[in-house]
């Protein structure tokens, strides 16, 4: 049995383009008939969506507010390897553009874009310096990356000089 891990604590009460694809995603996999795939999301405790456990996803959700980006960032960094240690998951997903900074484990990361690093001023003070931080050695750790657009795969190998075959194109359905 294949356990897989997966981060949903973004998804919150305020839900945009990167929640949506993340709960649609998790969704996908907790309706699919793996029978060798067992999933597991971590949430936040506030999520109101609409996941729910099956027959291959459980639903284990955080008692804190995941809206607090302090919390959240500690809890990625410090417990969710631990978390990940102690119950034998073979792979983690990161459907939201980073690792846990010391990640050491097998690990998919789906990233979005990477405006942060190409136009820093579109974005929030916070969030240039998280992603600046983060983003880089995420992509450069992750064991396989997925980019939702060929422009994605470009920036990504541009910025980070990344290798071609380390990422695979999976484009977003409408």
């Amino acid at each position: 049995m294949n356990k897989i891990l997966i981060n949903g604590l973004l998804l919150n009460r305020q839900f945009t383009g990167v929640q949506y694809y993340s709960e649609n995603l998790i969704k996908a996999f907790g309706s699919s008939n793996c029978k060798d795939c067992q999933f597991e999301v971590i949430l936040p405790n506030s999520y109101k969506g609409g996941l729910v456990d099956t027959e291959n996803l459980k639903i284990r959700k955080q008692e804190f507010n995941s809206c607090d980006r302090i919390k959240r960032i500690a809890f990625e960094n410090i417990q969710l390897s631990q978390y990940y240690r102690q119950n034998n998951y073979q792979l983690f997903h990161s459907p939201s553009y980073v690792l846990p900074y010391f990640w050491k484990f097998k690990s998919v990361l789906t990233v979005h874009d990477v405006i942060a690093l190409d136009f820093p001023e579109m974005c929030q003070d916070e969030s240039i310096f998280y992603f600046r931080f983060f983003l880089p050695r995420s992509i450069k750790k992750a064991t396989k990356i997925i980019a939702v657009s060929n422009k994605v795969k470009n920036d990504i190998m541009n910025q980070v000089n990344i290798p071609s075959e380390k990422i695979e194109v999976v484009y977003h359905e409408i």
